[in-house]
């Protein structure tokens, strides 16, 4: 049972750096894709034009001025309760890369896994300006960048690019949590059936 526990919480705590990592990504270049913001502005528009009229809607119940206080407080409380979680939803969305779970996945049914059984999760992925380079950075906590070297053929195969180079991230290249790839697009289709574990 705590065994269970343990691994529970140490799943949290990774999903938890990971998202952070992801937004802090996601902040970073948002100098470069403005246009980012807009979906926040939308959702503050929303929120403000809705908070203006929550009196308006408190009058058309016409209570006692006891219930209308009541109800004022609960309704102004719930519309920031509302406001968070649809700020902290959109925020996960947006700072997610496009088929991170299908690339972690991927990695996964070739074996790329740490000693707690789970697979590097994708930070990031962009393509660098005027190439045919994508660079993919992973939270690859357990997993060695020799590993990923000696391992380079099956991501390959399981990804569909071929890899220039691998190396680790952060700033100055220090963080040995994450790993930096950069590929160009392989020939061929994604390997899309399910491997069984005597094809890995």
């Amino acid at each position: 049972m705590n065994d269970f526990t343990d691994r529970e919480l140490l799943q949290k705590q990774r999903q938890s750096k990971v998202l952070r990592l992801r937004w802090l990504d996601w902040v970073k270049t948002l100098a470069s894709r403005p246009w980012m913001m807009v979906p926040f502005f939308v959702l503050c528009g929303a929120f403000a034009l809705v908070w203006g009229l929550r009196k308006k809607f408190i009058l058309i119940l016409n209570c006692n001025a006891l219930l209308a206080r009541v109800y004022y407080y609960g309704l102004s409380l719930l519309l920031i309760s509302v406001f968070v979680l649809f700020l902290v939803t959109l925020m996960v969305i947006l700072s997610t890369p496009r088929n991170a779970k299908k690339v972690s996945a991927a990695l996964f049914q070739i074996g790329l896994v740490s000693y707690a059984g789970t697979p590097p999760e994708l930070i990031s992925h962009i393509r660098i300006r005027h190439s045919d380079v994508h660079q993919w950075t992973f939270f690859s906590l357990g997993l060695s960048k020799s590993t990923w070297e000696k391992r380079r053929e099956d991501v390959e195969d399981a990804l569909n690019f071929c890899v220039v180079d691998i190396r680790y991230g952060g700033r100055g290249e220090r963080n040995r949590n994450l790993i930096v790839l950069r590929a160009v697009p392989g020939i061929g289709g994604s390997r899309r059936e399910v491997l069984y574990d005597e094809e890995i």
